[in-house]
């Protein structure tokens, strides 16, 4: 097993599983795992943005002080010593979306499952919950074709603000990561509410995640200008954009 493969699932079983008898040494890990808890919304979010958060024994490689980067953007670490700390995270910066399917025969008639979707890196970007009877998404879902920022594509912007935390983790520690924690709560609560209902029409599903979409892109919006105008104070220069 390569070790960029083997640090993410065990890590993962780990996060899951504190008590899974698990070494990171083990030649394999068992496809089949289980736990002695249920399993949340919340604990596969935090799974797919996981960064040896609960593991103080290794920590994520693009952090190494060796890391160096070629032509195409990938990064290898050159010192021994560091690659036995600094492991590949499940949380890595080409997680370009996040996806969570919530199936369940207690859902209301017509919406089949929901999905938690977030676009962007998900170690940044925030889950908006989609039932799978929607027939249409937010604009800024589909302005994501280009290869270069886009103030209106919903990707651009969170790549943009992932691209700023992580680069300045002096200016903003976790507080983007959090702010979208504390806005996924609410989404968790609302969700579980329309959940209770018989029936939720293809109609009233797209105008529900529709105008939530809005709000939060809104959001998200208002905090990468403030980022950037944090960073711009502090260095005396606008930030180089993500894909710029």
């Amino acid at each position: 097993m390569e070790d960029r493969n083997r640090s993410r699932t065990y890590s993962g079983i780990k996060l899951l599983n504190p008590n899974a008898n698990i070494k990171y040494t083990d030649t394999h890990y068992e496809l089949l795992q289980s736990s002695d808890r249920k399993i949340s919304i919340v604990d596969v979010m935090n799974l797919q943005r996981n960064r040896f958060e609960h593991l103080p024994e290794f920590k994520p490689s693009d952090k190494a002080p060796s890391v160096t980067y070629n032509a195409r953007g990938r990064y290898a670490i050159t010192d021994l010593k560091d690659r036995a700390v600094y492991k590949y995270p499940l949380g890595n910066e080409y997680v370009l979306e996040g996806h969570i399917y919530q199936l369940s025969d207690k859902l209301p008639q017509n919406t089949n499952s929901v999905l938690w979707l977030a676009t962007g890196l998900t170690r940044s970007a925030p889950y908006l919950p989609y039932y799978g009877n929607i027939t249409d998404t937010y604009s800024a879902y589909k302005n994501s074709q280009s290869t270069k920022y886009d103030e209106n594509s919903w990707y651009w912007v969170a790549a943009n603000i992932d691209k700023m935390a992580f680069d300045y983790p002096d200016l903003f520690g976790n507080s983007v990561l959090e702010k979208w924690q504390a806005m996924e709560k609410t989404f968790i609560e609302e969700q579980a509410e329309l959940n209770k209902l018989p029936e939720v029409s293809a109609e009233k599903a797209t105008e529900t995640s529709m105008a939530r979409a809005e709000k939060v892109f809104k959001e998200m919006k208002a905090l990468e200008a403030e980022m950037t105008e944090k960073i711009t104070e502090k260095t005396g220069k606008a930030p180089i954009k993500a894909g710029e």
